[in-house]
This record gives structure tokens, sequence and C-alpha cells, in this order.
């Protein structure tokens, strides 16, 4: 599983290794260096929509995965769930 820490770091290296600014980044996003910055290293809150904007910026293919994280127990044989 990918944590936003791991997202992030994986974001900072593709943009390294690109021919981008962080400038033309972040105005793209609509924020200020430092904030694209702070977004960066996970000291800000990022969007979904600004992390599709990122990857595209980047050429990277987005993908969302929404796991559970526990099991659900189920109703017991005695229970109605709609009375």
């Amino acid at each position: 599983m990918t944590t936003m820490p791991h997202l992030l770091s994986q974001l900072r290296a593709a943009l390294q290794l690109s021919d981008r600014s962080h400038q033309d980044l972040a105005n793209k996003l609509g924020v200020a260096r430092p904030t694209l910055s702070r977004k960066l290293n996970g000291k800000r809150p990022m969007t979904i929509q600004e992390l599709e904007i990122l990857a595209e910026y980047l050429g990277l293919q987005p993908t969302l995965r929404i796991k559970r994280r526990t099991q659900v127990a189920p109703l017991p044989p005695s229970a109605t769930p709609y009375s």
C-alpha cells in the first residue's frame, strides 16, 4: 500500500528528474512556490485534484485504489437491518 509520504517522495523525485520548475508547477496549481514546497513535503495537505494536476504536469498516470481497512462482521441471523 502506498502511503502519502511515499507518494510525495515519488512525486518530488519525478519533479527533480523532469525539466519542469517548481515555480511553473506552483503557477499551474495556483499557489505560491513556498506553499507548493510545503505540500510536496507533507506539511500542508494536497487535494486529489492537485495530485492529478501534478501527475499530468509530470507526464504520470495517477491511479486511486480504495481498500477497506478491516473486515466488516456479518450481521447475526436475528438482526433485522431494515425494520
